[in-house]
């Protein structure tokens, strides 16, 4: 991916996810983009990509929520960094895979959400915070991850050097 590429992505995604969507849809039900970007860019791209893409999403989504810094830069990086070393198999092309990971990633990045708030003396109620928080972030992330995959995998070139 050239740095033009992923810095124009970058653009859209932080427009989208702090701009447009919060206009759009109602909180509890808007796709997290950075996340199901990062989740993709781990099967599609070299895990220093995907952890750049994690880190300026992180990054981005802590400043733009305004929560204290890392409630979502510490679970990104950790999902991709979970993805990178149990989801790099051969068949990663097919958009099956790039939704269930990014439906597994979101639920991975969920759990440690509440690590995240339970260290830093938050309360949270588990189940009814998974039913109404957790549930409808999975779908969401999971038809964002519908668009984001053909977007991710034509950015990829095939013919790329490796020196």
């Amino acid at each position: 991916m050239s740095r033009a590429g992923w810095l124009c992505l970058a653009a859209l995604l932080f427009l989208l996810q702090s701009a447009a969507l919060p206009f759009l849809l109602h909180g509890g039900w808007m796709p997290d983009l950075w996340l199901a970007a990062a989740v993709i860019s781990v099967l599609a791209f070299d895990r220093k990509t995907a952890l750049t893409f994690a880190l300026a999403g992180g990054a981005a989504q802590d400043i733009v929520a305004g929560n204290f810094f890392g409630l979502h830069l510490f679970p990104y990086l950790m999902v991709t960094l979970l993805t990178s070393f149990f989801m790099r198999e051969r068949y990663n092309r097919k958009w099956l895979v790039s939704v269930l990971s990014v439906a597994a990633g979101t639920a991975v990045y969920f759990v440690f959400l509440w690590l995240v708030v339970a260290v830093s003396g938050g309360r949270v109620d588990i189940p009814a915070y998974a039913v109404y928080r957790g549930l409808p972030q999975i779908g969401a992330n999971a038809l964002a991850a519908l668009v984001l995959h053909n977007v991710l995998w034509n950015m990829k070139r095939e013919w790329e050097p490796r020196w």
